[in-house]
């Protein structure tokens, strides 16, 4: 049996997912930051972003990320915030992190996020329209050679398909879907949103046997549709309980 390379890593991680585009194995990568909230739950802190402005390209060489499309100059790091937009463009960044991490006792993602402009006439699950101004991909470790990304999910806004439906990439088969926003409704408002990634990976992928955790990803594109995508986020992290918060979240 041959034996995989370091899964080139994620060779392809959103360079390949609906790009095409090779990613190579990261020169650096990103460090957990493993916490407790105010109420003793554990969790393990992906990325936040400093309050003082940073050059993008410094805070992306300095944090591990990595571009693997586009270019990340519309991109912007400031008040705690990263803000990305693009027009008629197409923009991909993604960070392997340093160990694998397993759902089974992370089993939940969350993170803060805000959409501000659509692009218009799109669906990911449509090749020559695939455009979205906010997606999170969390890419496991399984599948995924040569030009094909491993197993992802990719949490999403976006423009036409309903809130809570689910789709296939329209490029890559191992890549599916989860809207968690949908046109209009609720633009410019941050929300936090909170997902079950056990349930999420038994329900795209029909098994129960979920792999670690390898890389996460962010994207923001308008190039199919010709037109401008803008969106933002604070911060992502995977909790270690299942326990539901006692304040209002967002699915």
């Amino acid at each position: 049996m041959k034996k995989k390379l370091p899964y080139l890593i994620v060779l392809v991680i959103l360079g390949g997912i609906l790009s095409g585009r090779i990613w190579c194995t990261a020169n650096h990568t990103a460090w957990q930051n493993k916490t407790k909230d105010g109420k003793g739950q554990e969790f393990q802190l992906i990325v936040s972003f400093p309050q003082e402005a940073a050059p993008i390209k410094k805070w992306l060489k300095e944090n591990g990320w990595e571009v693997q499309r586009g270019s990340a100059d519309t991109f912007v790091v400031k008040e705690k915030t990263l803000f990305m937009q693009n027009t008629d463009a197409s923009t991909a960044i993604g960070v392997k992190l340093n160990e694998k991490i397993d759902p089974r006792k992370y089993p939940e993602i969350e993170f803060r996020a805000r959409v501000d402009e659509i692009p218009p006439a799109s669906n990911v699950t449509v090749r020559n329209i695939d455009d979205a101004a906010f997606r999170l991909f969390v890419l496991f470790d399984k599948g995924g050679w040569l030009l094909s990304p491993p197993q992802t999910i990719g949490y999403v806004w976006d423009t036409t398909k309903k809130m809570g439906s689910t789709g296939r990439s329209a490029i890559f088969g191992k890549v599916r879907y989860i809207v968690i926003g949908s046109g209009s409704d609720g633009l410019g408002e941050w929300k936090e949103y909170r997902r079950n990634i056990l349930e999420d990976y038994k329900l795209l992928f029909e098994s129960s046997n979920v792999p670690k955790i390898q890389a996460i990803g962010l994207k923001c594109d308008s190039n199919h549709s010709n037109g401008h995508a803008a969106s933002a986020i604070q911060w992502i992290r995977l909790r270690a309980t299942k326990e539901a918060w006692k304040k209002k979240v967002n699915y």
